[in-house]
């Protein structure tokens, strides 16, 4: 390890911060996380090679720092399932307010009266049931929703009193996780089938393999639709707005 590497001297708190998978946001409403972004930002290239040395990789997103990490192998199942997750998440918040992001301030009760009297938002929050499967009652889904991102710090509570809450830089986070889909046509990231895609795939690759017409010595979807290494599937999605090929290979 690199000892003449010049940290700063609450480099200590930034690492037990961040190690929890946390996000330090510059519009934070605490001053503390305020403060240890700034130290960031002043001392960002010594801090990246002094969390190096100890395989962490300290990453400088758009007003927000975190650590990335490799992440232990996961299914094809369990990938789709959380980018649809996130994708429905910032489908609803968009759906209620299209200038919903880092900055934006909202109250719960706020989000629920609309929803009683915006169809479409009833039905995108009655979709994230499906994500829940404990919550049924619609404020129940919304609360669980808040605070998963709450704990995940792309949201803060400013005000207990009023319950109002704040959207972090870290948002854009999310934005930039839901964009390298690369799914896209000219209306950018909303209307354009991402979650309508999922759920196809999903279906296929949760059906029963015989009424696929999947041969019995073949294990399961991906065993039969990617025998081979350069092995890809080509779909074709028609939306409203037009069609759209998406290519599916193995990594």
């Amino acid at each position: 390890m690199d000892l003449n590497i010049q940290i700063p001297d609450n480099t200590a708190s930034i690492f037990e911060y961040l190690q929890k998978g946390l996000f330090i946001s510059s519009n934070s409403t605490s001053e503390e996380v305020r403060d240890m972004y700034n130290e960031i930002d002043e001392n960002y290239e010594s801090l990246y090679q002094y969390f190096s040395q100890i395989n962490y990789t300290l990453e400088r997103g758009n007003e927000y720092f975190f650590f990335s990490r490799i992440e232990p192998k996961a299914t094809l199942e369990q990938k789709i399932m959380r980018a649809y997750y996130w994708i429905d998440v910032l489908d609803f918040f968009k759906t209620y307010d299209e200038t919903f992001g880092p900055g934006f301030r909202f109250q719960p009760e706020q989000i629920l009266v609309e929803t009683n009297i915006n169809m479409l938002l009833q039905n995108k929050l009655d979709g994230m049931r499906k994500h829940f499967s404990d919550k049924d009652i619609r404020k129940e889904v919304l609360e669980n929703m808040i605070r998963q991102l709450t704990k995940d710090s792309f949201l803060e509570q400013e005000n207990e009193k009023t319950n109002t809450y704040k959207v972090m830089s870290a948002w854009h986070y999310l934005e930039r996780l839901i964009e390298s889909i690369n799914i896209y046509d000219e209306t950018g990231t909303q209307g354009v089938g991402k979650s309508t895609l999922l759920r196809a795939i999903l279906f296929f690759y949760n059906a029963d393999t015989q009424r696929l017409g999947i041969s019995v010595e073949k294990q399961n979807y991906t065993d039969y639709y990617f025998p081979y290494s350069n092995s890809y599937i080509v779909y074709e999605v028609a939306t409203e707005n037009g069609a759209f090929c998406i290519l599916s290979f193995k990594s």
